[in-house]
């Protein structure tokens, strides 16, 4: 069982989503819906370039997704931030959707890659996630010429980065105790993907 728990193990009911995840065993994909999205207000900067409240906001929200709701205690601050740039989607003040871009060769010799893709569990299932991941393949495909771009997908996103133009490459494994798969895009959108 997944989710937010207390001091004695028991699932929070402060975090109803969770709670009612934690129960359900439901995982939830940051796309499918129409996109509802106008009112989200989006801003890339640079790790110098953010305010240190909005890189507060984006620790705490990939924190509370990545090692709270899918219970991976991980090290999220992994030494890539002050490499990368930060794609921040806002909506009545609080952060919503975030992603880091990794530049080429951050993440493996020869790749661009993007991660930490993330939505606020009240916002998902509204076309945010696509949002997000069309933006961070726009701002990719302006820089990265015909280098491709290499990503680790938690498995049951799998057909979600299929419909972004990515190909699968190899064998699921685990990783922080969820299974991945390797994924890779070849040309940018505008030509024929390999």
């Amino acid at each position: 069982m997944s989710g937010a728990r207390d001091d004695l193990g028991r699932v929070s009911a402060a975090h109803p989503v969770l709670a009612s995840r934690a129960t359900s065993g439901q995982q939830t994909a940051p796309h499918d819906e129409p996109s509802r999205t106008s009112s989200v207000t989006w801003a890339w900067s640079s790790f110098a370039q953010l305010p240190v409240d909005h890189l507060y906001a984006a620790l705490n929200l990939r924190e509370s997704i990545f090692v709270v709701e899918q219970d991976v205690p991980y090290l999220d601050a992994d030494g890539r931030d002050p490499h990368c740039r930060h794609l921040t989607g806002f909506a009545d003040g609080q952060l919503i959707a975030y992603s880091r871009t990794l530049p080429k060769d951050l993440f493996e010799p020869g790749f661009f890659s993007f991660g930490r893709v993330v939505v606020h569990p009240a916002h998902r299932r509204v076309g945010i996630g696509r949002e997000l991941v069309t933006r961070v393949l726009d701002h990719l495909d302006e820089i990265r010429g015909n280098t491709p771009i290499k990503i680790s997908s938690q498995l049951y996103l799998e057909n979600f980065y299929r419909s972004f133009g990515f190909v699968s490459n190899g064998e699921p494994y685990i990783e922080d105790r969820i299974l991945h798969i390797e994924m890779v895009r070849g040309l940018c959108r505008q030509g024929a993907v390999s």
